[in-house]
C-alpha cells in the first residue's frame, strides 16, 4: 500500500489529461465548421461567378442526309404460278460525323484575384487566351456511306464546350482560312450553347462552307477570354496538343492526368507547358461516347491544367496542429511530474489542470487570430500568451522566477518544434519521431540514479 499515492496521483494526472480531450475535440469541431464555411463561401463565389472550368474542343460536327435506292425481292402468285418480282425502295437516314483538329495550340495567361464574403475568399482567374490550329476537311467522298448512295449535307458546326458557360468573358471569335488558299480569311461569330445533344454549355458557330469534292486543310483560330475559380483545365482532342499557361498565382498545382512538360515558379509567376498526342490520351473516344449517350461530364474525361491551390490554408494547419494538442498536454504533465519527483515539490492536480487548459486554449487563440494575421504570426502571437501565462503562474507554483522561466522556455521549444513540424509536411512524421525520441532518451537519462522505491516510501510518509 505504500506505493498507492504515487500511483494514485499518476491515475488522477492521466484522468486529468484524458478530460482535456473535451476542450480539444470542442476547438477541433469549431476549426471543421470554420472549414465547411470556407468550402461554402467558395462554392457561393463559383455560383455568382463561374466555375473551376474544363475547355473542351474545337470540334467539328458535319450532319448529312444519306439517300440510296435497295433493291429487294417479293413473292407473287395467281394462283398456279409463284414467282419473285424485284422493286425498288429509297431509304434515308440523318447522320453525323464528328472530327477534332489535327493540331491545335492554346495559350493563355491567368489572372487571379481573390474574391471576399466576410474574412473568408475564392480565388477567381481571368483566361484571355487564343487557339490556332488545322482540320482536315473531309471531301463528300470521305463521310462514312454506302456505295452509290447521294450525300446532301445540311450543317457543318464548330463547337466549344465548357464545364460553366457563366464564364464567358466575350463572344468567341472564329477566324477560318483555307490552307494553301489565298482567298481571304472568313471570320463567324460563336452563338450560346454548344449546338450538341447531352451537352449545352458552350458555344458554336455554323459554317457557311460545302464540303469540297477532296479532303483539304482548314486553318483556324479562336480568340476567347474565360472566367472561373480555383481551377481550369484543357481536354486533350486533337492529335497533337499544345498547352501553354501563364499566371500571377505563387501556388499553382499542376494536375489532370498530363503533367507539363517545362513549368517554372518564381516571383510570385508559373509558366507550364503542356504536350500531348491522341496516342496518349482517350479522350477523344470518352467524349464521343459521352455525346452519344447524352451523358456527358467533361470533369471524368482526360485533361490537363492547373488548380489555384493555398498550401498555408489556416484551417488545415491549425486542424494539423491541433493533432499534437494531447501530445503537448501528456508533455507538460509529465515534465511537471519528473520536476515535482526530482525537487520535492508538491504540485495538486487543479494546478495541472489550469496550465492543461492553458494549452488547449493556445489552439483556440490559433484558430480566430490566423483567420486576420496568417498562420505564422497567428502562431507567434498565440505562443507568446500562452508561454506568457504559464511561465508566469509557474513561478508561483513552484516558488521562484527562475523555475518557472525555465519551464516557460522549455514549452516555447516545444511549440516552436511543432511549428517546424507544420511547415515540413513532408518530414513531420520523420522529425516528430525523432523529436519524441530525444524526450524519451532525456527523461531517462534524468531519472537513471533515481531510487523510484525510496522515492515511494518518502511520498509515502509525507501523506
Amino acid at each position: 500500500m505504500k506505493r498507492l499515492p504515487l500511483l494514485l496521483k499518476g491515475g488522477v494526472l492521466l484522468l486529468l489529461a484524458l478530460l482535456l480531450l473535451i476542450p480539444l475535440s470542442m476547438v477541433g469541431n469549431l476549426v471543421g465548421e470554420r472549414m465547411a464555411r470556407q468550402h461554402q463561401v467558395e462554392a457561393e463565389i463559383a455560383n455568382s461567378t463561374a466555375s473551376p472550368q474544363w475547355l473542351a474542343g474545337p470540334l467539328l460536327t458535319i450532319r448529312y442526309t444519306e439517300r440510296w435506292t435497295e433493291q429487294k425481292e417479293r413473292q407473287k402468285s395467281d394462283g398456279d404460278k409463284l414467282w419473285a418480282e424485284t422493286y425498288e425502295t429509297k431509304r434515308v437516314a440523318r447522320r453525323v460525323w464528328r472530327g477534332y483538329p489535327q493540331q491545335l495550340q492554346m495559350s493563355g495567361e491567368m489572372a487571379v484575384e481573390p474574391r471576399y464574403r466576410g474574412i473568408f475568399a475564392a480565388q477567381v482567374y481571368h483566361l484571355n487566351s487564343t487557339l490556332s490550329g488545322h482540320w482536315q476537311m473531309p471531301g463528300l467522298d470521305q463521310l462514312p456511306a454506302r456505295d452509290g448512295s447521294n450525300i446532301t449535307v445540311d450543317r457543318v458546326q464548330v463547337s466549344l464546350l465548357v464545364n460553366d458557360r457563366k464564364g464567358f468573358l466575350n463572344q468567341p471569335q472564329l477566324t477560318l482560312s483555307a490552307g494553301g488558299n489565298q482567298a481571304k480569311p472568313q471570320k463567324l461569330v460563336f452563338k450560346p450553347g454548344s449546338g450538341l445533344a447531352g451537352w449545352d454549355a458552350g458555344v458554336h458557330t455554323d459554317l457557311p462552307l460545302l464540303l469540297p469534292g477532296k479532303e483539304a486543310s482548314w486553318q483556324f483560330d479562336i480568340n476567347l477570354m474565360l472566367q472561373g475559380t480555383s481551377r481550369f483545365a484543357l481536354v486533350p482532342l486533337a492529335d497533337n496538343n499544345q498547352l501553354a499557361l501563364a499566371g500571377d498565382w505563387p501556388h499553382p498545382s499542376f494536375d489532370g492526368q498530363f503533367l507539363p512538360l517545362a513549368r517554372a515558379v518564381e516571383n510570385n509567376q508559373f509558366n507550364a507547358e503542356w504536350q500531348v498526342t491522341a496516342m496518349a490520351s482517350s479522350a477523344q473516344s470518352e467524349l464521343n461516347r459521352g455525346l452519344k449517350e447524352e451523358n456527358l461530364y467533361l470533369s471524368n474525361i482526360q485533361n490537363m491544367g492547373v488548380s489555384l491551390i493555398n498550401p498555408v490554408s489556416v484551417y488545415s494547419n491549425t486542424d494539423r496542429a491541433l493533432k499534437y494538442g494531447f501530445l503537448f498536454v501528456g508533455l507538460t504533465f509529465a515534465s511537471f511530474l519528473l520536476y515535482e519527483l526530482l525537487m520535492r515539490l508538491r504540485i495538486h492536480p487543479v494546478q495541472y489542470g489550469l496550465v492543461g487548459l492553458a494549452q488547449a486554449l493556445f489552439f483556440l487563440l490559433l484558430l480566430s487570430l490566423s483567420e486576420h494575421l496568417g498562420f505564422g504570426s497567428a502562431y507567434l502571437l498565440a505562443m507568446l500568451c500562452c508561454v506568457g501565462l504559464v511561465g508566469y503562474y509557474l513561478a508561483s507554483v513552484l516558488g521562484s522566477v527562475s523555475r518557472g522561466a525555465v519551464f516557460a522556455a522549455a514549452l516555447a521549444g516545444v511549440y516552436g518544434m511543432l511549428y517546424l513540424l507544420l511547415q515540413s509536411e513532408d518530414y513531420a512524421l520523420l522529425g516528430g519521431s525523432l523529436a519524441l525520441f530525444g524526450l524519451l532518451a532525456g527523461a531517462m537519462a534524468l531519472t537513471r540514479k533515481l531510487d523510484w522505491y525510496r522515492l515511494e516510501s518518502q511520498l509515502s510518509r509525507a501523506q
